[in-house]
């Protein structure tokens, strides 16, 4: 494993060599393992079993992905992707239906069967 910036450098030199920059990651959870990548830094991608494997691995993806960059001279980016969460309502609706808003799409065998409005009493 190599060391990290503060581990070269020792913690006291770390505020004299540049400035930090906050980059927003996008975590997935596929079938079989995590993936992340990081918009702002396109190519800047990583996997793991789980996901604090991945945390770990997508820092030191970023760490290096900077450090290629500094070495050919090229500019680091300014961090502009804005990550948040969206919450929407659904709710299973019977044998293969869901509700979204208002309206129940039916689907059978992924293909959509049309939809209806949905009426709910509380």
């Amino acid at each position: 494993m190599r060391p990290n910036l503060r581990q070269s450098l020792g913690s006291s030199n770390v505020k004299n060599c540049g400035t930090v920059k906050e980059f927003a990651v996008v975590y997935e959870h596929g079938p079989g393992n995590w993936s992340a990548y990081v918009p702002d830094l396109p190519g800047c991608v990583s996997l793991g079993d789980t996901l604090e494997e991945t945390e770990k691995n997508i820092r030191e993806a970023i760490e290096l992905h900077v450090e290629v960059m500094q070495e050919h001279g090229d500019e680091i980016p300014e961090p502009t992707t804005v990550v948040s969460r969206v919450a929407v309502w659904a709710a299973e609706v019977g044998k293969g239906g869901v509700v979204h808003g208002h309206r129940a799409y039916f689907f059978i065998n992924g293909q959509e069967q049309g939809s209806n409005t949905i009426v709910l009493e509380l």
